[in-house]
């Protein structure tokens, strides 16, 4: 599967200067990185899950599993070395365990308070690829 780089761009430099906000279709960490997912690779793994603000996002998280287990059933897990521009990056987080980001080449790339934030790329414990198929069972 290709991936749409000029797409991803675009998704990212529109939400540059978006504060954090709860909500699937808002610009918290987790619908941040879907949006990416989506604008590069067409697809939104995670059509099942919906939220709208901090308890219903955290009850969604609790219901998955956490973010972690979320990410593993919707994408396929790859060595965090192997991760290319546009795949999603999971960095240590005390209170979700991990922060998903999207891999932007060197950094790392997400939203804050004060819209988009980066990371050193090094900061990224585990990785998931946005282009590859989860095998069938």
């Amino acid at each position: 599967m290709n991936r749409d780089v000029k797409a991803l761009l675009a998704f990212i430099d529109e939400r540059q200067n978006r504060p954090h906000e709860w909500g699937r279709k808002a610009n918290d960490c987790v619908s941040f990185v879907l949006g990416a997912a989506k604008a590069q690779a067409g697809h939104d793994r995670a059509t099942a899950i919906r939220w709208t603000d901090e308890k219903s996002g955290l009850r969604a998280i609790k219901k998955a599993g956490g973010l972690e287990k979320a990410f593993d059933r919707w994408f396929v897990r790859i060595p965090p070395a192997q991760a290319m521009r546009g795949d999603i990056a999971g960095v240590p987080d005390g209170r979700f365990g991990i922060h998903p980001m999207i891999v932007e080449g060197e950094m790392l790339v997400g939203p804050s308070d004060k819209g988009n934030r980066r990371l050193k790329r090094r900061e990224m414990t585990m990785a998931w690829s946005v282009t590859l198929k989860r095998p069938r069972k």
